[in-house]
């Protein structure tokens, strides 16, 4: 799989020196193709964390459709994202 999509209803406030960390278990989670589209997130979901396998390009949106100046996750990386909540967002991936 290219991309792996985690969703997170919470974020909490570790001890005073404010790390922001996940609360697990995530509600859902996914695994996405190139040139493919998620499923819509939770209603619930405000924080996704994204683990790409191979450099891709992702947009974030209702009805999304990635481009080559769309947002770049280089391979290998784990990148987290704030997401409306309630949104009906979904993540579409094409190769970089």
């Amino acid at each position: 799989m290219a991309l792996h999509i985690a969703e997170f209803a919470e974020a909490n406030i570790a001890n005073v020196r404010t790390y922001q960390l996940a609360v697990v278990p995530p509600l859902a989670e996914q695994s996405l193709s190139m040139a493919s589209s998620s499923a819509t997130f939770n209603a619930d979901t405000r924080l996704v964390r994204l683990c790409a396998d191979e450099a891709c390009r992702v947009a974030f949106a209702a009805a999304p459709t990635a481009t080559s100046t769309s947002l770049l996750l280089q391979a290998g990386s784990t990148e987290y994202f704030g997401v409306p909540i309630s949104s009906g967002y979904k993540i579409n991936v094409i190769a970089a």
